[in-house]
C-alpha cells in the first residue's frame, strides 16, 4: 500500500503544507480522576493544542508487577464510560482524543471507543504484532521512534503498510528528561527524505525550545507533555509543561509558521511599493556639459522622490566614459538617452 504524504485526523489535515498539528500529551497525568482529565482536556484547549492524548494499558497485560510502570499504571484506570464522555468534551470542543494503547487488550478498547487515531509509543516500536494489530484498525497511526534503530523504523512502517497508508513518524528522544545534546533535531529532515510521510516530534526535553526549534526544523506534528502542576507525583508531570507554558508554546510556533511563509524568492507587495522609495537612481552629482564624459567623478547614486522612473545603479556599466548629448544639471535623474 502506498503511503499518504497528506491524511486527517478528524478534521484536521496533517501534512508539510498545513499548521502543525500540536498534541497535549496527557498520558496518566490525571490519575485516574474523570474530573482532572476533564480540566486537562479544557486547559490543553484554551492553550491552542489540536488534540489530547492519553496513555491506556492494562497493567497486567503490560508489566510485569515488579517493573515500576506497573505502579504508574495500576490506579489510574477510566473505564469506557468515562473515556466515552471525555472524548464526547473533547469533540465539543473542537479537539481530537486518541490514546497510547499498551497491549493489545487495551487496543481493542481504543477501536470501541472509535478514537479518531492510535498513537504507537517509542517502547512500543519493537511489538510488531500489536503494530500489525494497530494498523487494521482503519485510523491513522502516528509512531514515535525513541531508542530505535533504523531498521527497526523501517520494520514497523512495513508491517503497518500492508493494511494502513495513513502513518506518520514522530523523532524522540527517549531520556526523562532528555538532555538537549541528545536530542538530534536533524533528523527530522532525514526522516523526511527516506520515509516521504509527515514526520513531527516527540519532546521529553525541558521548557519549550526544542519543541519550537523541531517546527522550524520540519517537523509536522509535535507531541508535548502535559500537565496542570510540574510537581505532583508521578513519572512524567516533571517533564510535563503546565498550561501557560504550553500556550506560550503554541503561540512561538504559530509564530514560526508566519514568519516561515513560502519559498518564493521575489519581492512581497508591500516590498514592490517599497521599491521606488528605496532603490537608488542615477543622478547628476554635478552639472555636466554636453560631450562630457561620464564617470564616478560627476554622477552618483541617490534616494530621490520623483515620479521620473529614471535608470538603477546596474546601468552605470553601460554608460560609463560614454558622452552627454546634452547640458545635464546637478541632481538630475539621468535616463540612457542622455547619453551618446
Amino acid at each position: 500500500m502506498k503511503l499518504l504524504k497528506s491524511f486527517k485526523i478528524r478534521d484536521k489535515i496533517i501534512s508539510d503544507k498545513s499548521p502543525s498539528y500540536i498534541i497535549a500529551e496527557v498520558g496518566v497525568n490525571h490519575g485516574g480522576s474523570v474530573s482532572k482529565c476533564a480540566r486537562l482536556i479544557k486547559e490543553a484547549h484554551k492553550s491552542g493544542a489540536d488534540a489530547v492524548k492519553l496513555q491506556i494499558a492494562n497493567p497486567f497485560h503490560s508489566y510485569s508487577e515488579n517493573h515500576p510502570s506497573f505502579g504508574e499504571f495500576k490506579n489510574k484506570f477510566l473505564s469506557n464510560e468515562s473515556l466515552e464522555k471525555l472524548i464526547k468534551y473533547s469533540n465539543k470542543l473542537g479537539l481530537a482524543m486518541f490514546a497510547t494503547p499498551g497491549d493489545l487488550y487495551s487496543l481493542d478498547r481504543v477501536a470501541k471507543l472509535k478514537m479518531p487515531a492510535i498513537k504507537i509509543s517509542s517502547g512500543l516500536l519493537t511489538n510488531l504484532p500489536l503494530i500489525k494489530e494497530a494498523s487494521k484498525k482503519k485510523v491513522p497511526l502516528i509512531i514515535s521512534t525513541g531508542m530505535s534503530y533504523l531498521k527497526e523504523i523501517k520494520d514497523a512502517i512495513n508491517i503497518c503498510k500492508k493494511h494502513q497508508n495513513k502513518i506518520a513518524i514522530l523523532k524522540c528522544t527517549s531520556i526523562y528528561p532528555a538532555p538537549i545534546q541528545t536530542l538530534n533535531l536533524s533528523s527530522i529532515g532525514e526522516l523526511k527524505k527516506i520515509f516521504k510521510i509527515p514526520i513531527g516530534y516527540s519532546d521529553h526535553a525541558m521548557g519549550i525550545n526544542a519543541a519550537t526549534f523541531s517546527i522550524g526544523l520540519g517537523a509536522t506534528i509535535l507531541e508535548k507533555h502535559f500537565t496542570l502542576d510540574k510537581s505532583l507525583k508521578g513519572a512524567d508531570h516533571k517533564i510535563s509543561i503546565e498550561p501557560k507554558e504550553f500556550k506560550k508554546m503554541v503561540e512561538n510556533i504559530r509564530d514560526l509558521e508566519v514568519m516561515s511563509g513560502s519559498k518564493s524568492l521575489k519581492p512581497t507587495k508591500d516590498e514592490m511599493k517599497n521599491r521606488k522609495f528605496a532603490y537608488r537612481k542615477l543622478v547628476s552629482l554635478l552639472n555636466i556639459d554636453s560631450g562630457e564624459k561620464i564617470s564616478l567623478n560627476n554622477v552618483g547614486f541617490k534616494r530621490i522622490i520623483s515620479k521620473q522612473k529614471g535608470i538603477l545603479p546596474k546601468f552605470f556599466f553601460k554608460i560609463e566614459k560614454k558622452r552627454a548629448r546634452r547640458n545635464i544639471r546637478r541632481n538630475e535623474i539621468l535616463s540612457l538617452k542622455d547619453f551618446k
